[in-house]
């Protein structure tokens, strides 16, 4: 537009931008101009000062109060050297002038630049438009700050961040004294000035009212065209809930893996298919469990999965999975649990300490089922052996008496010999069956078990055979043991046979002494030996042995895997009650066809072993006496049979068949009584309490008890008091004979 009072210069003006290309409005005055103004809307305007109605000073000034005129590139035309006009125009809002007279030619040079650089200028005002709206609306706190840390600027986003309440409030910070680690602020100022730029630099800040906030900062430096810093531009990212469930993440985990950690277990976390280990507890990593690693390859030390592992079920169904694994190392219960898709857990408990123990006590229950059971059987066979042992005394006394009063050449001899053979044969069971019952009464030394197995060694092969061999180890310094020589000599022939009879084709039996001291945590045969001190006695024999089913019933009475009349089944029971009452141990190891082990443990004592007693064949030509005899039995048959044989040889003898009788006797009888023969168990008063009483008035006189067994009247747990004398039932007549006459000489 060309505003211009005089028409001549109007018209050049407009020819001359016409013919450069330029669309020309014109007007005479200000007033035109301004109309014109909001029609036209000029690009640029060509501008005379001094006009009618209104300057160009006053025009200039009215367009640039209107929105669209105040960036309107205005060049005014002023005379030469009209330098208070030009100072004027641009305090009005003119962008340059030119002086009149006006170089014409050159006036669509002076337009063209003009237009060029006020379409620079807005478009340069458009992008800090742009940036500005961006700046302020943006949700990310942004800041500008001086190259001395001050603030300069910074966006509404931020001031909200930090809870000020208006922009002028938050650029009067120090930036410092709002970090709570003033560290911060020096490491970040350090990295930003070696780097140039910092990203994602963590840090907490206060806010205005004091609250603690977690900030994400990153930062540049704005250099000028020299490489001098201009500013430093940067944005905060509040990134307090994010560290919160960072921390409450970590806390988490933490805790999963202080309770996996906790687990009395190996606990893993494993990919689905390809069993790689994504975490592992502390047991895990104990055994090698390495996160990244396969778990079969660093837990199982295996090139391929483990054959047991139940992951590929829990893949397919997506179900918890569950079994008790046996490995040569350890015995587990493994659990496998689906988590999410592709990952799955992994529990092995180790349960081998569990499964022993358990195993132990079902060993102990069965062994404390077996104990009870062979109490109640043992109580039962010494019940039936004591009233048998009273049969037979009547029975072999009275056929031994009357096959002494036959004639050789007499029919009956023959029979009565039978008898006497069969008596003596039912003796021997029922002897047994009171070993097996522990009712017996024993006559315990203190002896070298190394001398009763050289001593009957001889009898112990002749026992065996010849196609079976006899090797010994017998330990040197062997401690001593308080036992029945005889019963000892009883095992060793019971076990020997039993092993003979193992080896039908012939083998080895090895007999075997030793010292043992046992411990609290020693490994012991079938847990029941109780700690201390022992020589052991060991029978091994190279026979066909035995199943579990067969050692179940192994010391059971009559129990034989025999042939119907080869044995009896009470060999191995009476080996049992012998080692029982002894206070001993057996202990039995078998195999089928590897052989049989008996070890039995004797308690060791400290005294020193004596000579074994030496064995005379007794004269069958007993003297018998004058002295005085009182036989108290309470069984008649017993009671006649002890007064014949007594009698016979020549004995007075005075009969009671009971206590009360026996102590009526000798208060009233004036003369000597020399012996007490007195049955042990009786009705009323037993044979000790009769013994005592008479012995109150009596104090020269001798005692000799008679029992089937001791039922620990005279006996202390089975072991016959040392200054008593004893004869068991059922007895022959020059045993009986013998007796008392070595009880009256002593």
């Amino acid at each position: 537009m060309v505003v211009d009072d005089e028409e001549v210069i109007r018209l050049i003006a407009t020819t001359t931008l016409e013919q450069a290309g330029f669309t020309v409005e014109q007007a005479g005055n200000g007033l035109q101009a301004l109309t014109s103004f909001e029609n036209f809307h000029p690009d640029l305007i060509l501008m005379d000062i001094m006009m009618p109605e209104m300057d160009g000073f006053t025009a200039c000034a009215e367009i640039r109060k209107r929105e669209n005129g105040k960036t309107t590139p205005i060049l005014v035309m002023t005379h030469l050297g009209d330098i208070k006009s030009i100072d004027r125009a641009y305090d009005v809002g003119a962008t340059d002038f030119i002086s009149k007279p006006v170089n014409w030619d050159a006036l669509h040079h002076r337009v063209r630049y003009l237009m060029r650089a006020s379409h620079a200028v807005n478009v340069v005002k458009e992008y800090e438009s742009r940036y500005r709206d961006l700046f302020d609306k943006i949700p990310l706190g942004l800041f500008r700050a001086s190259p001395d840390a001050k603030l300069i600027d910074v966006n509404p986003a931020l001031l909200k961040m930090g809870a000020y309440e208006d922009k002028e409030s938050c650029l009067r910070i120090n930036v410092r004294d709002a970090c709570v680690n003033p560290e911060d602020f020096s490491r970040f100022m350090d990295l930003l000035m070696k780097q140039g730029v910092v990203h994602n630099f963590e840090s907490q800040m206060y806010r205005s009212d004091g609250e603690i906030r977690w900030a994400d900062i990153n930062g540049q430096v704005v250099l000028d065209d020299e490489g001098k810093i201009i500013c430093f531009d940067g944005s905060i990212q509040d990134i307090t809930e994010r560290k919160e469930a960072e921390r409450a993440a970590q806390e988490r985990t933490l805790l999963n893996q202080v309770l996996l950690d906790g687990l009395p277990c190996v606990a893993l976390l494993l990919r689905s298919r390809t069993r790689e280990i994504v975490a592992s507890n502390k047991a895990g990593r104990e055994i090698g469990a390495i996160p990244g690693t396969e778990c079969f390859s660093t837990w199982g030390k295996r090139k391929d999965p483990c054959p047991w592992c139940l992951a590929p079920v829990v893949w397919e169904k997506d179900e918890p999975q569950h079994q008790i694994v046996e490995t040569p190392e350890a015995v587990l219960d493994a659990h496998w649990i689906p988590v999410t898709q592709g990952l799955y857990m992994h529990f092995a408990f180790d349960i081998t300490e569990s499964r022993r123990t358990e195993k132990l006590l079902r060993e102990k229950e069965e062994q404390l089922r077996q104990a009870q059971k062979m109490e109640a059987v043992g109580r039962l066979a010494g019940g039936i052996a004591h009233d048998f042992n009273n049969l037979l005394t009547a029975i072999n006394g009275y056929s031994d008496l009357l096959f002494s009063r036959l004639n050789e050449a007499d029919p009956l001899c023959f029979e009565v010999d039978e008898i006497r053979k069969a008596g003596k044969r039912a003796t021997s069971l029922t002897r047994q069956l009171l070993a097996f019952s522990r009712k017996q009464v024993l006559q315990p030394k203190v002896l070298n078990l190394n001398a009763i197995i050289l001593n009957v060694g001889n009898l112990l092969k002749r026992l065996i055979g010849e196609d079976v061999e006899l090797e010994t180890f017998l330990a040197e310094e062997l401690g001593s043991v308080k036992v029945d020589p005889g019963q000892v000599e009883q095992i060793l022939m019971n076990l020997a046979i039993n092993s003979r009879d193992a080896m039908p084709g012939g083998g080895k039996l090895t007999v075997e002494t030793s010292n043992l001291e046992i411990h609290e945590d020693y490994p012991r045969e079938g847990a029941l030996v109780h700690a201390g001190r022992y020589v052991t006695l060991a029978v091994t024999d190279t026979g066909c042995g035995m199943d579990e089913a067969t050692k179940s019933h192994l010391f059971e009475p009559f129990f034989t895997t025999k042939e119907v009349g080869k044995g009896t089944g009470l060999g191995l029971a009476t080996v049992y009650g012998i080692v029982k009452q002894s206070g001993g141990y057996i202990w039995c190891y078998t195999e089928v066809n590897r052989g049989t082990s008996f070890k039995i443990y004797f308690p060791r004592v400290e005294e020193k072993a004596e000579a074994l007693p030496h064995k005379c064949n007794s004269s069958k030509d007993v003297l018998g006496g004058t002295e005085t005899v009182l036989v108290v039995e309470d069984e008649e048959a017993v009671r006649h049979l002890v007064s014949n044989i007594l009698e016979m040889k020549g004995y007075n003898v005075l009969q009671a068949p009971n206590g009360a009788k026996a102590l009526e006797l000798s208060e009233f009888f004036k003369d000597p009584i020399h012996l007490v023969v007195t049955d042990i168990v009786m009705p009323g008063m037993t044979g000790p309490e009769v013994a005592k009483r008479i012995s109150e008035n009596r104090s020269d006189v001798k005692i000799l008890f008679v029992s089937g067994y001791s039922d620990g009247a005279i006996a202390h747990q089975g072991l016959l008091d040392a200054n008593a004398a004893f004869i068991g039932k059922p007895f022959g007549i020059e045993v009986l004979a013998q007796k008392v006459r070595e009880v009256l000489d002593s």
